[in-house]
């Protein structure tokens, strides 16, 4: 019977893919799975400390510990997939026009790989839509949860992710040459 190797041996055998530096625990998709995983806990433990800090405020126990849970839920749930589809791919460029590229994936990648990409679209607010009812009760019913979906997406095309003169136009109603030249003020 033969021991594992120790010592140099061990690391020289390693596969490089096990190398864990900061690149692969910030910069990969498989390693912010592992970062949230690991993260678990430390959520639990914020959200122990939060309610426990509410109820000693003078909160009732079952509310510090639903609002505390929902809170943590929605920012725990949340910023991994936002983390996520910020990460550089292949691919560059980001068009923020809902539906968009949803034919071109299915004629170049196929129906699995399309339903994959709807199914990561969905996740990525899957725990505010279950989280916000029950932190916020003005969302506690089906109607408002959808109009919260809906709301999130803007279906106007826009030129670009970082045309700020056309979403400065969106907001205000004019153009930044127009506010420099005092409309707004009017």
């Amino acid at each position: 019977m033969s021991r594992p190797p120790v010592g140099r041996a061990a690391l020289e055998i390693s596969p490089s893919c096990m190398r864990k530096d900061w690149h692969y625990w910030i910069g990969t998709f498989t390693g912010v799975v592992h970062t949230t995983v690991a993260a678990l806990p430390l959520a639990a433990l914020v959200v122990s400390v939060v309610a426990r800090r509410r109820i000693a405020n003078g909160a009732t126990p079952a509310w510090a510990w639903r609002m505390s849970l929902a809170e943590v839920g929605i920012v725990y749930g949340t910023v991994p997939w936002v983390w996520m589809i910020m990460l550089p791919g292949a691919r560059a460029g980001t068009s923020l026009v809902p539906l968009r590229d949803l034919l071109t994936i299915l004629a170049d990648r196929g129906p699995v790989t399309l339903a994959g990409q709807v199914a990561g679209d969905l996740m990525v607010f899957a725990a505010l839509g279950f989280f916000a009812p029950l932190r916020f009760a003005a969302l506690a019913s089906v109607p408002r949860v959808v109009a919260l979906a809906a709301g999130a997406v803007d279906p106007r095309p826009t030129p670009g992710p970082w045309d700020l003169s056309s979403a400065f136009k969106r907001v205000y109603g004019i153009s930044p040459q127009e506010h420099r030249g005092g409309a707004l003020a009017r």
